[in-house]
């Protein structure tokens, strides 16, 4: 059995929610939208609002070791909040690397052949007070 209430369906079971075109699901201040499983967005955008944040693993932020934070394809951008004695990682070519410190923040890419281990190559400029090793 399906109910149809407005816009959005819930399917027998409750299996199945769907909102039509022109729908919306609206969570009130405080309200979450919590899953322990994959939360997948197919065919369509997910925008986060001028007032809103999009958080990404939040403890990642506390340590000094990197992170791998978003997965592109067969490559990952990796987050660490180093110091100038970041640790050296290994990550597969094509990975990329933000290290974040303070106002000596540098972006790395990998170029390895994938022969050699990783190979990082710095993509800003050198100033700042620190300048992280890299990875």
């Amino acid at each position: 059995m399906t109910t149809y209430q407005g816009r959005i369906i819930r399917e027998q079971g409750a299996s199945v929610l769907s909102i039509a075109s022109g729908g919306s699901v609206n969570f009130d201040a405080g309200g979450v939208l919590s899953t322990s499983g994959t939360f997948v967005v197919a065919s369509a955008s997910a925008l986060i609002g001028d007032a809103a944040s999009l958080i990404l693993k939040p403890a990642a932020t506390t340590q000094n070791a990197a992170y791998p934070f978003l997965n592109l394809g067969r490559n990952q951008m990796w987050y660490s909040p180093g110091s100038a004695g970041s640790p050296i990682t290994a990550a597969s070519p094509g990975d990329t690397m933000w290290i974040a410190n303070s106002a000596s923040t540098s972006f790395w890419f990998n170029v390895s052949n994938g022969t050699a281990g990783s190979v990082w190559k710095l993509a800003r400029l050198n100033t700042g007070s620190q300048i992280p090793t890299g990875p």
